[in-house]
């Protein structure tokens, strides 16, 4: 089965495949704001980082997004194809912390779909 993975940080990289550190880099730009260079503006502007993973499923892709946000909240949503603009589902958590956004990104890179959906018990 092919699938892709993409994360997109909150600044505006994106990354293909990637590694555990990136991950970890762009979870700490969500949580810890200590930037010197930006104001409070900046990072309200860029509230948020998020992770797709993709699968071919037929002639389509159905793509599962973890979108981490800097207030805590975390979505979790999937699309049955990449070309929809509303969503299966989306389910919402929130007062997370980074062990917990990386850990669910960690999940969702390495396919746990159900094991992501777990942690998603209130769900909305």
């Amino acid at each position: 089965m092919l699938s892709s993975i993409i994360l997109n940080t909150r600044f505006g990289d994106s990354k293909e495949k990637p590694t555990e550190e990136e991950l970890l880099n762009a979870i700490n730009e969500i949580y810890d704001e200590n930037r010197h260079d930006l104001t409070e503006a900046d990072y309200k502007e860029h509230p948020n980082a998020w992770l797709n993973y993709g699968y071919e499923d037929k002639d389509m892709w159905t793509v599962f997004t973890l979108d981490v946000y800097r207030n805590g909240t975390i979505l979790f949503t999937k699309y049955k194809d990449q070309d929809d603009d509303e969503p299966e589902f989306e389910y919402t958590i929130t007062n997370t912390n980074k062990d917990k956004a990386i850990e669910l990104w960690k999940l969702l890179c390495n396919g746990n779909i159900d094991n992501v959906l777990n942690h998603f018990t209130h769900r909305s």
